[in-house]
């Protein structure tokens, strides 16, 4: 029986035992109780997010608990998602985890040539439910390392966008996360002025959240101030 169905509360406290030891890069714990574990119950270990240890693994940069959890105990990092859809390389990118990202989409590579029941790889297109990609949360989070690794390594397209038509500039701006703005205007200038699908612009983001620095930074791109969003308004109305 998968340990987090059960309702004995001694199952539910080996959980608990299990995500504080990905947290904390505790090897042996895990051994202890997974090693008699199928893969199947392995995946079935959720937290309320649905989030799975090799989630939580990925966003405390534990390498060698992945390399434990995907290559000794044979998870498919590609179908394990919380409810969100997350994967563990949105987790990693959020977090700012650059090693383990590279180790989440190289491992992903390498298995998917090489193996006859090989994995679906991710890459960084993978996206949620909400079409966000790694790249886009990167930005979202002031992951800068990660923005620099993804668009230097991966190739990233910093005019990817998600479901509702943000791309990570937009999220940058929207944060307040001033060296992400430069570095995204620095590789694509011509999303300073890009709308989303209810129109919203990066400037018009930054001044609903009130961020100067990434405004001021902007408007020395040549933001538009006076672009309106479907509502009409501009990004003197959204302050």
């Amino acid at each position: 029986m998968a340990l987090s169905n059960s309702k004995n509360h001694s199952s539910i406290d080996v959980n608990l035992i299990l995500f504080q030891a990905c947290e904390q890069g505790d090897l042996k714990t895990l051994e202890k109780y997974l090693n008699s574990l199928s893969t199947t119950d392995i995946k079935s270990i959720r937290d309320e997010q649905q989030a799975t240890l090799v989630h939580y693994a990925a966003r405390f940069g534990h390498l060698h608990i992945l390399e434990y959890l995907i290559e000794k105990k044979n998870l498919d990092i590609s179908q394990l998602r919380t409810e969100h859809g997350a994967t563990c390389a949105h987790d990693a990118a959020v977090c700012d985890q650059v090693e383990t990202l590279n180790y989440i989409f190289h491992y992903s590579k390498l298995n998917n040539h090489n193996r006859q029941d090989s994995f679906q790889k991710l890459r960084w297109t993978v996206r949620d439910e909400q079409g966000n990609t790694p790249l886009h949360l990167a930005a979202a989070y002031g992951s800068i390392r990660t923005l620099h690794y993804l668009i230097e390594n991966e190739l990233a397209d910093p005019h990817i966008r998600s479901y509702n038509g943000f791309q990570p500039i937009h999220y940058a701006a929207s944060s307040g996360h001033t060296n992400c703005v430069k570095l995204l205007l620095t590789i694509a200038p011509d999303t300073v002025n890009e709308q989303t699908n209810t129109l919203l612009t990066p400037i018009y983001l930054a001044c609903q959240y009130g961020s100067i620095d990434t405004i001021k930074i902007l408007c020395s791109h040549g933001a538009n101030f006076k672009l309106r969003d479907e509502n009409g308004l501009n990004c003197l109305h959204a302050g």
